[in-house]
């Protein structure tokens, strides 16, 4: 298994796992919550997401592959916050590894890669954000010393 930053021509496996990503954390979700987070079309969204973080240099992104399948994946950008004495935020934005992979150490060694990108980009801190519902998540990030600090409130109106 290889760890990499992802490539022009991974966008197709990119957006299946963008897919499969998406698929797994609905059904991992109370229907009021999946939801207030699902696409209209998610086949089209996780398309034009793979697009976005294969061609816009704002994105961190790495793969997990094997034999030219993606297992896994890990997304990021630098947020400035010129105002806050923590002015630098490297920003996890999508963190996955298939069901069938998981617990491998691979979403380790994902989180591992990006964040030698946060640390020479000299960000102060990380950021992510996770559904009040996914308690393994939680978990996870609590082990790796994140600590929880902002609740968003949602309301339909």
């Amino acid at each position: 298994m290889q760890i990499r930053k992802v490539l022009p021509r991974d966008k197709k496996e990119l957006s299946k796992l963008l897919h499969t990503f998406h698929n797994f954390t609905q059904k991992n979700l109370s229907k009021k919550q999946a939801n207030f987070r699902d696409f209209k079309n998610a086949k089209t969204s996780c398309e034009e997401l793979a697009q976005k973080y294969i061609f816009n240099s704002n994105y961190l992104i790495y793969i997990a592959e094997e034999n030219s399948h993606l297992k896994g994946l890990i997304t990021g950008k630098i947020k400035e916050k010129k105002e806050r004495i923590y002015d630098k935020a490297g920003y996890i934005e999508k963190w996955f590894v298939k069901e069938e992979h998981q617990n491998q150490g691979i979403g380790k060694k994902l989180f591992d890669e990006l964040i030698k990108d946060f640390k020479q980009a000299n960000c102060t801190h990380l950021e992510l954000d996770a559904h009040i519902e996914n308690e393994k998540a939680l978990k996870i990030y609590e082990r790796l010393g994140f600590t929880k600090r902002l609740i968003t409130l949602f309301k339909v109106i």
